[in-house]
């Protein structure tokens, strides 16, 4: 993006699992427990790591902050080239 003339944007690449917003707060704790478990395995820490992926488990709020983060820093430009 920085030679595109946007120095400021920070690019990365995620992967999250989203739930509607009327699941039970049990379950979406439950559902990034069990995430976290296997990203957070020593197996799968390598494995990701052989193929170049840095693995995080992210708290809810963490993730939320994410999303909000990274809606915030594209949406000038979602705006300003008429992506949606």
């Amino acid at each position: 993006m920085a030679e595109s003339g946007y120095p400021q944007f920070k690019s990365q690449v995620w992967v999250g699992i989203l739930a509607p917003a009327a699941t039970p707060n049990d379950k979406v704790d439950d559902m990034n427990r069990a995430v976290a478990k296997v990203i957070n395995d020593s197996v799968m820490k390598t494995r990701f790591t052989q193929i170049g992926i840095s693995p995080k488990s992210l708290s809810r709020s963490q993730f939320d902050n994410l999303l909000k983060d990274d809606w915030l820093q594209a949406s000038p430009l979602i705006e300003q080239f008429k992506i949606l």
